[in-house]
């Protein structure tokens, strides 16, 4: 198993520890170190980009971190249950999720976890600027850092387990 390091928290980074197959076939030698290859882009939201960086570890036997934000886990209808400092409950510059939407998402979480890959946090409302995180103290983020973990554990069918939990429950 590779060794890990968080070199990237961007929007939607990547980080691939790669085994390259002609190390040894080609005279090339290995390096001490794991090869480390960052790829960052937005988008955490669209399927197709999770399905495209999946087959690409797969192809080249990598590993991947990948970062989203709480709300493409969560209900709208629910949003009032996130409360970010300096803002409104509720509030979040990325919208919410639907249904079918989430429901996709976990469905792809759960077999990229499968696959070995990691899931991290790029927070949840994506608050830039200099209104935005920028200003949050150290227990501001306790607090964002552990909506993301609840939006994730009961939103309609969290990675982790399988069924439906409350947050999918009319109020």
């Amino acid at each position: 198993m590779a060794s890990w390091r968080l070199l990237s928290s961007a929007a939607f980074a990547v980080a691939a520890s790669v085994a390259h197959p002609a190390w040894g076939q080609s005279g090339l030698r290995r390096p001490s170190q794991p090869t480390v290859i960052v790829v960052s882009f937005d988008g955490a939201g669209d399927l197709m980009l999770w399905s495209r960086w999946r087959a690409v570890a797969k192809q080249v036997d990598a590993r991947m971190t990948f970062f989203l934000s709480g709300p493409y886990l969560y209900p709208g209808n629910r949003r009032s249950d996130y409360t970010p400092p300096y803002k409104k409950p509720g509030a979040s510059d990325i919208g919410w999720g639907d249904t079918a939407g989430i429901l996709g998402r976990t469905k792809v979480l759960r077999e990229a976890i499968a696959e070995g890959h990691e899931i991290g946090t790029h927070a949840n409302g994506h608050f830039c600027g200099t209104n935005g995180i920028g200003r949050w103290t150290t227990a501001q983020w306790t607090a964002e850092l552990g909506a993301f973990d609840r939006m994730v554990r009961t939103g309609p069918s969290h990675p982790c387990k399988h069924g439906r939990s409350t947050a999918t429950k009319p109020r």
